[in-house]
């Protein structure tokens, strides 16, 4: 009986070691590497799919862009970014 409960733990430890390195490994891949996932400067020009419209709108656009942004009452979010066309306030809008 303390032969299969030692194997048992010794399978237990391995499992935990390797799950932590799992995770180290994946948390390493992200953007920035260190678990951020922020948007990285110029994703878009390493960016391609076979979608033309989402290439499309993968790109920059037209517009010069600022964005604000605000507290998230979500922990895991922590902020909320929102783009908007620089001069927003100034622009011609449609049929005018």
């Amino acid at each position: 009986m303390k032969k299969v409960l030692k194997i048992v733990l010794i399978l237990a430890v391995i499992l935990l070691v390797l799950g932590i390195a799992a995770f180290h490994y994946i948390k390493s891949m992200m953007p920035s590497g260190d678990g951020n996932n922020d948007i990285v400067e110029g994703y878009y020009k390493r960016f391609h799919s076979n979608a033309p419209l989402e290439m499309k709108y993968s790109q920059l656009g037209a517009y010069e862009t600022a964005y604000t942004e605000f507290p998230s009452a979500n922990g895991s979010i922590g902020k909320v970014r929102v783009w908007y066309p620089r001069n927003w306030k100034t622009a011609q809008k449609p049929g005018r």
